[in-house]
């Protein structure tokens, strides 16, 4: 099992840049589903289309940060521990931003939840995808430990049954 980084910011950062409008919107579905209507081609849903001019400050401070890099370094440690499990599986990492300050549709708390345990899509797509919200102040090591957590649910959830019970979630 490998995971290796699909770098998003700057991506984001141009499709924030189309003034809020329907063809932001379409771009972003454009971004989401590639081409393909109803497929997943870029697990970018975690992202507020519509979002306010804030997410441009937020997706700045990561850029500015380093974040892909850092989720580079982290995933790079990973692959060396677990490159001999599933050795013909490599998940592709997206990071997502969740937008919980000015964000019309984005519950933080069924939000989080269903990045944790509605991953069975994604985990079948052999996607990965950190969270990190607008609300945050971002540092190395938030990111480092997201990326961590999503990586090993990730590797939980491929090893493991579909939890059914809240003990299962816990676990």
């Amino acid at each position: 099992m490998k995971f290796e980084l699909i770098p998003v910011i700057g991506t984001m950062i141009d499709l924030y840049s189309i003034p809020r409008s329907p063809a932001r919107f379409q771009e972003y579905l454009s971004l989401l589903q590639g081409g393909k209507k109803g497929d997943l081609n870029l697990p970018i849903s975690g992202f507020n289309p519509m979002a306010k001019e804030h997410i441009l400050q937020k997706l700045a401070e990561l850029k500015e940060l380093s974040a892909e890099q850092i989720i580079t370094d982290t995933v790079e440690g990973i692959n060396r521990t677990f490159s001999e499990e599933e050795p013909n599986t490599t998940f592709r990492m997206v990071l997502n931003l969740a937008d919980d300050l000015k964000g019309a549709w984005t519950n933080r708390y069924t939000t989080d939840y269903d990045s944790k345990f509605k991953i069975n899509a994604l985990v079948n797509r052999a996607f990965c995808t950190p969270y990190f919200w607008t609300s945050e102040i971002y540092t190395e090591q938030l990111i480092r430990t997201r990326t961590l957590e999503c990586i090993f649910r990730t590797i939980n959830w491929v090893q493991h049954p579909k939890p059914k019970t809240l003990k299962d979630h816990i676990d």
